[in-house]
């Protein structure tokens, strides 16, 4: 059947599911979403390598090809809501900002979405706003906002437009408390992908029994099985 059926499905049936009751579901009127990525390793036979490419580096060729998935996901559910894949090998039209531009379209005018500074660019930032959902990204540290007006919590308006133009809506402190719902993502994600090794969590790295998560050796099918794992988490 290929990946379609699975995708229609998705489709079909993902949608927030926290409701007002939810703790943590809610920022005022905004529902608190967020955008992230993830790579899942694919079996290792030619058609997939084909489909997805391999990473090289300077111990030779990756063991396994992989798929990359970015999902927006609920902060309080952690249901999978949108999402997006391709490969991650590398390359044009393969990374988390080039996929994530398929999911800004369908963002609705009641979220509050979260993603880190990954995903920002200009032209991405307005395809986001265009759809009237409020925006919380961070951005670079090399990127200059000039300030325009400062503003009654501290925080101030710049060139960088921000959709939530009230700060009484919500103050800059109540914000930077709120973007530490995006982490509520890696707990969507973790269970099927390794904890990456850093001086914080070197000494509890875990090798999570699923960190081959697609089991099909036909390309075919292989973005099914995501789409599966985002219904899963419905």
């Amino acid at each position: 059947m290929g990946s379609e059926p699975m995708a229609e499905v998705f489709s079909q049936v993902a949608a927030p599911a926290a409701d007002l009751d939810t703790e943590g579901a809610f920022l005022g009127s905004w529902r608190l979403m967020s955008l992230d990525g993830m790579e899942w390793d694919v079996p290792d036979t030619d058609p997939n390598r084909a489909a997805f490419g391999s990473r090289a580096g300077s111990e030779g060729e990756a063991a396994f090809p992989k798929i990359r998935v970015v999902t927006v996901s609920e902060c309080a559910s952690h249901a999978a809501v949108l999402a997006a894949m391709g490969p991650a090998a590398g390359g044009k039209g393969s990374g988390e900002q080039f996929l994530a531009r398929d999911l800004y379209p369908r963002l609705e005018e009641d979220w509050l979405l979260i993603a880190d500074r990954n995903f920002y660019c200009w032209k991405d930032w307005c395809a986001a706003a265009d759809t009237g959902a409020a925006l919380l990204w961070r951005v670079k540290s090399d990127i200059l906002l000039p300030v325009l007006e400062l503003l009654p919590d501290g925080s101030y308006r710049s060139v960088l437009v921000n959709p939530i133009t009230d700060p009484r809506l919500a103050p800059a402190a109540v914000l930077a408390q709120a973007y530490h719902q995006r982490w509520e993502h890696e707990a969507t994600i973790g269970p099927t992908a390794p904890i990456a090794a850093s001086p914080l969590n070197i000494s509890r790295r875990i090798d999570f029994p699923m960190a081959q998560n697609v089991t099909t050796a036909d390309p075919r099918y292989s973005s099914g099985e995501c789409s599966m794992w985002a219904h899963d988490n419905q």
